[in-house]
């Protein structure tokens, strides 16, 4: 089981932490992670873009696609497209992607936000272990 930090925008985030959104999705032209990387049952710590961390998941069904044509765009937007929760705009920016990761989340919590050291602008990492709250 390994440790990820999903780097989220508040609207989505919250989308995911009230149990709207229940779907994780990640496209690319490249496969970064999570793509390759990411396995049921990792964990997946939920951290809002320039904040701090505010949830916890666990990953469920998790499917990755390589290779990805405008076709298998379509199915999976039509197919999971409520799940996900994105607008138009966002499956229109995506149109290149060649690489896609979904993420079905389970077990999902809010937690007392905690701050952690992060500094890059990477939007998934895989962590050594859980992530270590800053100190004050």
């Amino acid at each position: 089981m390994q440790h990820h930090l999903a780097i989220l925008l508040p609207r989505y985030l919250e989308m995911i932490l009230s149990g709207r959104k229940r779907i994780e999705c990640r496209f690319g032209r490249r496969p970064v992670p999570p793509h390759g990387a990411v396995q049921e049952n990792d964990v997946i710590w939920l951290k809002q873009s320039s904040g701090p961390v505010y949830g916890v998941a666990q990953a469920g069904r998790v499917r990755h696609y390589d290779g990805l044509d405008p076709a298998t765009l379509r199915r999976l937007r039509r197919e999971h497209g409520p799940a996900i929760c994105a607008e138009a705009g966002f499956w229109r920016s995506y149109r290149d992607a060649r690489y896609a990761t979904l993420i079905w989340l389970k077990d999902i919590r809010s937690l007392p936000p905690f701050q952690i050291d992060k500094t890059d602008r990477r939007a998934w990492v895989i962590l050594p272990g859980p992530p270590v709250p800053k100190p004050v």
